[in-house]
């Protein structure tokens, strides 16, 4: 008879909880503590039939990142885009729906289950290709997808950083364990941290103690930029539902779709543009642009519309389609003059 397998955390505790692994096993075990915030913040030791109770109802692939019973099967067919939904287990048979030790180390040999940790984080955090067509926006997670592009993994950054240098930050010796240089298991971003002097992360050669303003800046610049696409989203909604019914709408409301896409792009990467800022401020850029020609088409649609009502309209065959068609031309031809040089 097969004893049964078991995938917690609690498992590796029993010889690993001494003073080599406790303090790591305890720090990545952020759930537990009384102050755990489900709302404000994730965790790979948080349980994902708790934290998002639709998933264990949603089918064989989500448990692949959802749960170690689902990452170890998933893992052993490493390429990033692969969800090797043959060997996963159903929702019902998943037995631990946490991220644990087991779901990245072998237990074996400790060693990582993917030797790339790049390629390891990957397998899960990514947006599987997914693209603007136009369909009602499907959250995603594309922090592959932005970190494979940047600065960071092109070489143009004057040091390749993987995953795990920016979010395994190790502390400083003798700070929480009897190890030096512990890495981090909360997977948390800690510019501060990062930038210590005392630890041996290094960024500290070049960023010295600005590390932490400087990312604060660049995310405060995203937010802002968020926070406005919010109002020229807002517009576009109303401005759309008044030209429900046009000619017009069905391709405005994929333009408007393509926006919102583009939106939840850099709020679901998670790092508010630092991972890529130049993606990051292309993709709020589009956005920008879509939701103002959606208001301003669909503005145009809804004029002519009313045109096309008029008594004097209705003797002349193919009017309301032409002046439809008039209107959102117009409407376009004056954005472009307002954003020549000069105006």
């Amino acid at each position: 008879m097969q004893s049964e397998v078991d995938l917690s955390a609690g498992l590796c505790e029993n010889c690993h909880g001494g003073a080599s692994h406790g303090a790591i096993i305890k720090e990545w075990d952020e759930y537990s503590s009384p102050s755990f915030d489900m709302q404000a913040t994730l965790s790979h030791s948080e349980p994902t039939d708790i934290a998002e109770p639709s998933v264990p109802d949603s089918g064989k692939s989500c448990v692949s990142c959802k749960s170690t019973d689902g990452a170890v099967p998933n893992l052993a067919a490493p390429e990033i885009y692969d969800l090797n939904e043959a060997a996963l287990p159903e929702p019902a048979a998943v037995t631990e729906w946490r991220i644990t030790c087991t779901a990245c180390h072998n237990p074996h040999t400790t060693a990582l289950r993917v030797e790339d940790g790049v390629q390891l984080c990957a397998n899960c955090h990514n947006g599987r290709e997914t693209e603007a067509d136009g369909a009602p926006t499907e959250y995603f997670y594309p922090s592959w997808e932005m970190y494979s592009s940047s600065d960071f993994a092109t070489g143009v950054h004057p040091v390749e950083l993987t995953c795990t240098d920016c979010h395994m930050a190790q502390k400083p010796a003798g700070a929480g364990t009897n190890r030096p240089a512990s890495p981090g298991h909360t997977f948390n971003f800690d510019p501060v941290l990062l930038s210590d002097p005392e630890t041996e992360n290094g960024c500290s050669a070049c960023h010295e103690e600005n590390l932490a303003s400087l990312v604060g800046e660049r995310q405060e610049n995203i937010s802002d930029e968020l926070k406005a696409l919010r109002q020229l989203e807002e517009n576009a909604g109303k401005a759309l539902e008044t030209a429900n019914g046009t000619e017009a709408y069905p391709e405005l409301g994929k333009a408007y779709n393509k926006a919102l896409f583009h939106i939840a792009y850099v709020e679901n990467d998670g790092s508010l543009g630092i991972h890529n800022m130049e993606q990051a401020s292309s993709h709020l850029e589009t956005a920008g642009t879509l939701l103002e020609n959606v208001t301003e088409g669909a503005r145009a649609a809804a004029a002519a519309e009313e045109l096309a009502e008029e008594p004097a309209s209705e003797a002349v065959p193919g009017f309301q389609a032409a002046i439809s068609f008039a209107g959102v031309i117009g409407a376009l031809y004056l954005r472009k003059m307002k954003t020549r040089p000069g105006k």
